[in-house]
């Protein structure tokens, strides 16, 4: 399959410790890498990032869209240093220019407030 040749663990199987090192709720691109439990979607980020259209992306709950914003937020940052092992510095040409970045995030709204707030209006 594209994509999965290239998937290789960083750390060794005797420094893991799964107790410990799984990184549940960590949309940080730059701990998830240092972490070494980064699987690299650098190549559909690069993809997306070439579209000159609006991309909607529509994921189940706990699927990693979070992660994903957060490294397409430092790719248009020009975090090249961050994705060095990664797909889009060794297999692109990704010109690393820098871009202003607005990110918004709905996962903190509370359900209840925005109920409320939406009965109030209508």
């Amino acid at each position: 399959m594209d994509g999965q040749a290239n998937l290789v663990n960083k750390r060794p199987k005797e420094d893991m410790d799964l107790n410990s090192d799984l990184l549940i709720e960590m949309p940080d691109i730059k701990r998830v890498i240092a972490s070494g439990y980064y699987v690299d979607k650098t190549k559909y980020a690069y993809s997306l990032m070439r579209k000159s259209c609006a991309i909607f992306l529509s994921r189940p709950r706990r699927f990693g869209k979070s992660l994903f914003i957060s490294t397409l937020e430092a790719i248009a940052k020009g975090n090249k240093e961050l994705f060095k092992d990664c797909w889009i510095v060794t297999n692109s040409t990704y010109s690393w220019k820098k871009y202003p970045v607005i990110r918004l995030s709905f996962s903190t709204i509370d359900l209840l407030r925005k109920k409320a707030c939406l009965s109030a209006c209508g």
